[in-house]
């Protein structure tokens, strides 16, 4: 390529280790900083950049302004002010509004005009709105007699403690007055089903199955190690303002071959551990799913042939065949925060109106705020 022919460029870029570009813009990195090049090498260019990071890191978005300083340095002028996104505390935070940032300069510069097809007004015609903005007390109270019924009938194989929100404040239940009279929100269409599976009568031996399928895990380096944890130490408490997250000791029992692996890496080097999913947490999913019954048979898994989505395939890193329960237990993250794309499935699927607006709410772009502060 050659950047100083184009008049607009958009950048997305991410530091990585110690404030290194990722493996796929060394190369741009390095032809963009040679000192050979003139002041106005991209004096007729604009850029519009975008940098991701983790607030974790000393060099958080360490790449992003270095590169976008020397663009200024060689002639280059911004095209829309640039973005900073935060893993920590969720991208779509930044991510979100620099695109509609981004877009609405390029429909003004080229003179295109607003098709919004990415996303829809998903409210349905026959909600109305003003109660649902109001606290609707009887479809609250619904929901507390069924979610007590519910209680009364869980197995004690997972305690869980229902939380109390206020009645009237915003909270993960209820959204803020100016979201709550929004009529029209902007909402993702929602993601296409294609997969279908089937259960057979024959029960499931996953004693040969490979972790992930034998696929990779992202940012693997090199091949799992089996280890045994035999002991744990808490290095700092939780709730230490300057120390958020959990810091542990762990102790491993290492054999021949790990400990061979282990004294190829040095203080500062990262590792991954993967573990299955609890048991408990496992069994109340399928029990509340009510497919315990099935949970160890055989379950085929293809790709639905009605389905729409393109390049529609079945996920590698699922063993096909296998069983719900493995699936659950090995392949799925059943612990993670639900992203705004589960909560907007979850919407096709919730019959209580008002729960129903508070999920559209979380997953519009309108509720990006309050979706990252709940």
């Amino acid at each position: 390529y050659n950047l100083q022919e184009e008049t607009l460029i958009v950048i997305v870029i991410s530091s990585t280790g110690d404030g290194d570009p990722p493996d796929n813009a060394h190369k741009f990195m390095k032809k963009i900083h040679d000192k050979s090049l003139d002041t106005n090498f991209l004096s007729n260019t604009q850029f519009a950049l975008l940098g991701l990071g983790d607030s974790n890191y000393s060099t958080f978005q360490g790449v992003p302004k270095k590169l976008e300083k020397r663009l200024l340095q060689l002639g280059a002028k911004k095209f829309i002010e640039s973005g900073g996104a935060d893993d920590q505390i969720g991208l779509e935070l930044a991510v979100e509004p620099w695109l509609d940032c981004l877009y609405n300069a390029l429909r003004l510069r080229f003179h295109l005009k607003l098709v919004e097809d990415e996303f829809q007004s998903v409210i349905p015609k026959s909600i109305n709105i003003s109660h649902l903005n109001m606290a609707d007390q009887s479809n609250q109270q619904e929901s507390k007699t069924n979610a007590d019924e519910t209680r009364n009938k869980m197995i004690p194989f997972l305690d869980i403690e229902p939380l109390k929100f206020p009645d009237d404040e915003p909270s993960l239940v209820r959204g803020s007055d100016s979201i709550r009279n929004q009529e029209n929100l902007r909402v993702p269409i929602s993601a296409q089903n294609f997969l279908v599976s089937s259960v057979t009568h024959e029960l499931f031996d996953s004693s040969s199955c490979q972790w992930q399928n034998g696929e990779r895990f992202p940012g693997m380096h090199g091949e799992p190690i089996e280890a045994k944890v035999v002991g744990t130490l808490e290095i700092s408490a939780e709730g230490i303002a300057h120390k958020p997250k959990r810091e542990i000791h762990l102790e491993l029992d290492r054999d021949e071959k790990s400990e061979k692996i282990l004294n190829e890496y040095d203080a500062g080097d990262s590792f991954y551990f993967i573990f299955p999913n609890p048991k408990r947490e496992v069994e109340f999913i399928l029990d509340r799913l009510k497919l315990s019954v099935v949970a160890d048979q055989k379950c085929h898994l293809s790709v639905d042939s009605n389905t729409a989505k393109r390049n529609a395939a079945v996920p590698k890193y699922i063993p096909n065949p296998c069983s719900l329960r493995y699936i659950f237990t090995y392949c799925l993250d059943i612990r993670r925060a639900p992203g705004r794309p589960l909560l907007r499935v979850l919407v096709e699927h919730t019959t209580n109106e008002t729960e129903k607006r508070r999920l559209l709410e979380l997953c519009s772009a309108e509720g990006v705020q309050e979706f990252t502060s709940y």
